[in-house]
C-alpha cells in the first residue's frame, strides 16, 4: 500500500512538471535588413496559446511557449498585440507601443495567463488516472519480455 502511494505521489509530481515545459518560439517578421531590429515577448509563466501581431501582421500563432523572439521588425515605432490563453487558462490581450532600434532587441515582459483551477485539477486527475491505467499493462509487458529473455 505504501509503495502504491509513493508511486502515485511521484506520478503526480512528474505530471505537474511536464505542464510547464514550453519551448522558445522564434519568428521572422520580414527578411532581416541592417535597419531592422527584433522584439522579444517574455511571459512570467508559460501559456498554451500565445499569439503575437506586430503592426497588424501575425508573427506568432497560438504557440505553447513562455518566450517569443521576432526578427526582422522594421526600426521605428511598432504596435505589438499579445494574446494568451489556452485550454485551462483565462485569455487576455495586451497591446504595447514600442520603439524598435536597428540591430537591437526590444523586450516586452508580461505576466503569464491566470490558470482556471477547476480545469487544471480535472486535467491533472485525468492525466494521473490515464497514466495509472497504462502503467499496469506496461509492467506486465516488461515482466513478460523479461521472462521470455531470461528463459
Amino acid at each position: 500500500m505504501l509503495r502504491r502511494r509513493s508511486s502515485l505521489l511521484v506520478l503526480v509530481i512528474v505530471a505537474g512538471c511536464f505542464h510547464h515545459r514550453a519551448p522558445e518560439v522564434t519568428a521572422h517578421f520580414a527578411p532581416s535588413s541592417p535597419d531592422s531590429g527584433a522584439i522579444d515577448v517574455v511571459l512570467q509563466s508559460p501559456t498554451r496559446a500565445m499569439t503575437v501581431a506586430v503592426d497588424g501582421a501575425l508573427a506568432v500563432d497560438r504557440a505553447h511557449t513562455r518566450k517569443a523572439h521576432i526578427d526582422g521588425v522594421p526600426a521605428g515605432p511598432a504596435h505589438v498585440q499579445v494574446a494568451v490563453g489556452g485550454r485551462c487558462e483565462r485569455g487576455g490581450l495586451v497591446q504595447e507601443d514600442v520603439e524598435v532600434a536597428p540591430g537591437r532587441t526590444t523586450t516586452i515582459v508580461l505576466p503569464g495567463p491566470d490558470r482556471k483551477f477547476a480545469c487544471t485539477a480535472v486535467t491533472t486527475a485525468a492525466t494521473v488516472a490515464l497514466t495509472l491505467t497504462l502503467i499496469r499493462p506496461a509492467i506486465h509487458l516488461v515482466k513478460a519480455i523479461h521472462t521470455a529473455v531470461v528463459r
